[in-house]
């Protein structure tokens, strides 16, 4: 039988709000595949109509071009003359008489279909030396393939006209018309093809889907072919909740000219994606809603059930039902309650005969933990404090960190038994005055293999962590298994400075023990079995902070 709580929360938790959640996952994968199926069939059709409207573009700026050339030729060629006289008299002032002609022109303009025009001076090495544009000077025409061989080929009062071209410095579309000047320099005329003229075009490319948020063609240096065109994204988008970026290369003619261009298109599926966010904030309210309403219920159940949770309390501290300050209104709940009084009764009977049980439990395991002890400590009679000494030592340095009372508590109960295995190692091997052979050493270091035997117990798990790793040290030179660092658990590593100090300090068969000051040294330095790196560093400095205000020993009393 379940409680009222646990089916609202079956019925909520395991049934309605998962449904909620598989529907709005399924309509996310549903719009997240329909924008990819509107990518990939965009995707198909834009690439040629963007290369048929741009063809056709540039068919009509080249022709419009071509229908303009005689009266630029004319203009041009009716001022070489004037500018050829003037470089002679004047040829400090160049940029000036530039400047001038430049107005002459613009003023001269037949129509709209140019916005500017500008003049440069090309010397006799293809360099433009002077120019009313700045960004024009010191280019080299020989860069532009077949551009200069054209344009030193001329002959006085004859023209080279190029009707289309794409800058790639500024954006711009141009109509290119050069002259001979004299036998050193040419003079050339820029003309600024005006956006007007292409902007419906432009409109046209945006309007072919309407999801198109950004369109441009590009260069292969990814450089806007016309104003008009946004700057190359730094980043784009092929993995984005509504934006998808598409790339293709395309190839454009200008006049039998074939080129190659970059077609960069950003797609904006966020009105279908705006569809799924509208439906994720119903189910988000729906949710919550529901959630309101089972609260509301919960509140209604837990006031309910408070009553008889109010009578069950009185009746376990054996008070009168009748005193209860909350209405009853079933008769069942006086029947529970005459139930759950005699219930109560006869367990206040059990559990005094439990506590008794319970506390002689508890000091029969102390005692058996002792009792190893004692056990492991005979086994090495040559100091029989040792045990007693490390627990004492693990306690000063445990109180000197803050972990759970506990926990420190069952570490330092505990670190007595950090030798219990030794009792199955042969007596004769623990208690030997000379150095042990490298056979009789591996079997000593068993010891801590052989204590998980006597430690298994789940209740034991600290007991065991440190009777079988106090021996491996942080820097994972140490034994059994060589762990290092945090590998090693917590109270192995608290144990194994302590241990490793008191096994310095005690006598033993093979050694006599040290005083406090040479202990220290030899943690401190090392020698030819300890090293500073054995221990944890925040132990360690704990340790040595203790041992700065003394021998930790003299204030232990006799041990």
């Amino acid at each position: 039988m379940k409680p009222i709580r646990k089916r609202v929360a079956i019925i909520l938790g395991w049934i309605l709000i998962p449904v909620i959640i598989t529907f709005g996952v399924l309509h996310l994968y549903y719009t997240e595949d329909r924008i990819n199926r509107l990518t990939i069939k965009i995707e198909r059709k834009i690439p040629g109509r963007v290369e048929l409207i741009l063809n056709q573009t540039i068919k009509e700026i080249y022709a419009g071009s071509k229908g303009r050339r005689e009266y630029f030729d004319s203009l041009l060629l009716s001022n070489v003359q004037i500018f050829e006289d003037l470089m002679q008299v004047s040829p400090e002032n160049i940029s000036n008489v530039l400047t001038v002609l430049k107005n002459q022109f613009l003023n001269s303009l037949p129509d709209s279909f140019y916005n500017n025009v500008e003049l440069s001076v090309i010397d006799s090495n293809g360099v433009v030396v002077y120019s009313t544009k700045k960004e024009f000077l010191s280019l080299d025409l020989k860069e532009f393939g077949t551009l200069w061989d054209s344009v030193r080929s001329l002959i006085k009062g004859a023209t080279y006209f190029i009707p289309v071209s794409f800058s790639s410095r500024d954006a711009k579309m141009r109509t290119y018309l050069y002259t001979r000047i004299n036998s050193r320099y040419y003079l050339g005329l820029p003309l600024d093809v005006n956006p007007t003229v292409y902007k419906a075009s432009i409109e046209r490319l945006r309007k072919l889907s309407v999801f198109i948020k950004d369109i441009g063609i590009y260069n292969v240096g990814k450089k806007p072919l016309l104003e008009y065109f946004p700057p190359y994204p730094d980043r784009t988008f092929r993995s984005h909740p509504f934006y998808r970026d598409l790339e293709e290369t395309m190839y454009f003619y200008v006049g039998s000219t074939k080129l190659a261009g970059l077609l960069f298109v950003r797609l904006d599926f966020y009105p279908l994606f705006s569809v799924f966010l509208f439906n994720l904030l119903v189910y988000a309210i729906l949710i919550t809603t529901l959630g309101v309403v089972a609260r509301y219920f919960e509140k209604l159940v837990i006031e309910e059930s408070s009553t008889l949770t109010n009578l069950i309390e009185m009746v376990k501290n054996l008070e009168d039902p009748k005193k209860i300050e909350k209405k009853i209104y079933t008769e069942e709940v006086f029947d529970l309650i005459r139930v759950l009084h005699t219930y109560v009764v006869r367990t206040k009977e059990k559990i005094k005969e439990n506590e008794v049980l319970l506390k002689k439990f508890r000091g029969a395991f102390y005692n058996f933990s002792e009792k190893l002890a004692i056990l492991a400590e005979r086994f090495d009679p040559e100091d029989a404090g040792h045990l007693k000494r490390v627990r004492s030592l693990t306690k000063l340095i445990l109180d000197n960190m803050e972990i759970d009372e506990d926990y420190k508590n069952s570490i330092v109960e505990f670190s007595i038994l950090h030798d219990i295995g030794k009792i199955f190692i042969p007596a004769s091997f623990l208690n030997k005055s000379g150095p042990l052979t490298e056979e009789e050493r591996e079997l000593v270091r068993k010891h801590t293999i052989y204590a998980e035997k006597l430690l298994s117990h789940p209740e034991l798990k600290i007991a065991r962590e440190i009777a079988v790793y106090h021996h491996e040290n942080y820097d994972g030179t140490g034994y059994p298994f060589g762990l290092k660092g945090d590998e090693i658990p917590f109270p192995a590593r608290v144990v194994k400075v302590v241990n490793t100090y008191d096994v310095l300090r005690s006598d033993r068969p093979y050694k006599k023990g040290l005083s406090h000051e040479e202990a220290l040294k030899i943690l401190l330095v090392g020698d030819k079995k300890t090293r500073p790196s054995h221990f944890d560093p925040k132990i360690f400095s704990i340790f040595l902070k203790i041992c700065s205000k003394g021998d930790p020993y003299e204030g232990l009393g006799e041990l």
